[in-house]
């Protein structure tokens, strides 16, 4: 009689990793008693994942950390340093547009524009020098050392010195303040003609006209003094006149002008303002851009039996920055 076979029941096997070999699950014969089992396959780790520690190429080298090539942002990429957070941390970002950091408070501690070269610091500034082309004055501004700007724009030199130049490489601003000759220019006349007069309209004073031109709006401070005395035009009358001596800038009168009342009784001998005096007005004129003529006029006003004589005078400007 045939002896019985035992069977068991069949295992599926699991599917074996890609690259493994494939394991037959068919049933085999046990060497005693005819028994028959299922193979079984062998259960296989998860292989384990394998991570680069170095990189070693042409373009990047992390074992030397250098770039060893150019690397191009997309138009919307950049790099992020940093990892911003309110109160305890900033970052700083690198863009196509620019350079941006901020502190720990959001507040941006600087800005680079890429566009416009515009640049914004809310600290300090430190530099051995700085060598500036300005295109608005057409000029150069040298700082050497140590200088330091303030919230409203003060500029003070702690260290060193500080030159700004025009266009014509003349000295406007150096280590000791503005430059006087530059930044305020100025011009005079002088004369001593000792010359009478009776006309009631204004004529203008020999060698008196001072010209100068403005490349943009400017105040005009203007200095004019005279000496001057009066006397009758025909003795035994009384004499009396006002006369004046006024700037003139553009041919058109400026005050405050110089004003004397002049007076003579015959029969008493009062008198007033009549024996040599001197007198000045100062006075603060907006001028524009442009060529002006400035220059000072004299004449007497209700005069009677009156002759005034201006002995000697003087007529300066100064220009208060162009």
């Amino acid at each position: 009689m045939a002896e019985d076979k035992n069977y068991e029941p069949e295992v599926v096997s699991e599917t074996p990793f890609p690259g493994e070999p494939i394991v037959s699950d068919t049933q085999r014969e046990s060497s005693s008693g005819g028994n028959y089992a299922p193979t079984t396959t062998k259960e296989k780790p998860f292989k384990q994942k394998r991570i680069a520690v170095e990189l070693l190429s042409t373009a990047l080298n992390t074992r030397s950390k250098k770039i060893l090539q150019e690397f191009d942002l997309q138009d919307t990429g950049g790099f992020r340093v940093g990892d911003f957070k309110q109160g305890i941390s900033g970052d700083l970002r690198i863009t196509p547009n620019g350079l941006t950091a901020r502190n720990i408070a959001g507040l941006t501690t600087f800005a680079i524009d890429g566009d416009t070269g515009e640049a914004f610091f809310l600290g300090t500034i430190r530099a051995g020098s700085i060598i500036s082309e300005s295109e608005l004055i057409g000029g150069s501004i040298n700082i050497n050392d140590k200088f330091t700007v303030d919230a409203e724009g003060n500029v003070a030199i702690t260290e060193g010195n500080i030159t700004i130049k025009d266009n014509t490489e003349t000295t406007m601003i150096d280590s000791t303040g503005l430059v006087s000759t530059v930044n305020f220019t100025s011009d005079s006349a002088t004369a001593n003609p000792s010359t009478n007069f009776t006309t009631s309209t204004y004529v203008t004073v020999a060698s008196s006209p001072l010209s100068f031109t403005l490349p943009r709006t400017a105040k005009i401070l203007v200095l004019l003094t005279v000496q001057s005395s009066a006397a009758q035009t025909t003795g035994g009358s009384d004499a009396i006149g006002r006369i004046f001596f006024t700037p003139h800038l553009d041919g058109v009168a400026q005050l405050p002008e110089i004003l004397i009342d002049s007076g003579l009784v015959n029969v008493t001998g009062e008198r007033e303002n009549i024996i040599r005096k001197t007198y000045s007005t100062t006075l603060l004129i907006s001028a524009a851009s442009g060529s002006h003529t400035l220059d000072f006029r004299y004449k007497i006003d209700s005069g009677s039996n009156i002759t005034a004589s201006l002995n000697n005078w003087s007529l300066t400007y100064i220009i208060l920055g162009k």
